[in-house]
């Protein structure tokens, strides 16, 4: 999907801190609690090692993607496939972080 967590957490109603929307000033930055799915890192602000422990994010131009997506067997793939023109809703990451 092209929306990210930010515009889909303020579509929501939901009032976060942020002011560069590139990835750069990290003022957007959550901590995550639990993720199903694979985190897409698109910032330049956190190292790589906090990319690869997938506790924080950077939430202006970051999302989660489902593991196939990302090339990546799924957990707990659907019991039956999808219908036709159904693909996208089949299995959507579901994504817990801390916005306080």
């Amino acid at each position: 999907t092209h929306t990210t967590i930010l515009e889909a957490l303020t579509d929501a109603g939901a009032d976060l801190m942020f002011d560069c929307r590139k990835g750069e000033c990290g003022l957007c930055t959550v901590n995550v609690l639990q993720v199903d799915g694979v985190l897409d890192h698109r910032d330049v602000f956190l190292i790589d090692g906090q990319r690869a422990a997938g506790r924080k994010l950077c939430t202006c131009v970051s999302r989660a993607v489902s593991c196939a997506k990302a090339g990546r067997p799924e957990a707990n793939p659907p019991a039956t496939p999808p219908a036709p023109g159904n693909e996208q809703s089949a299995r959507l990451p579901v994504l817990t972080i801390d916005v306080s």
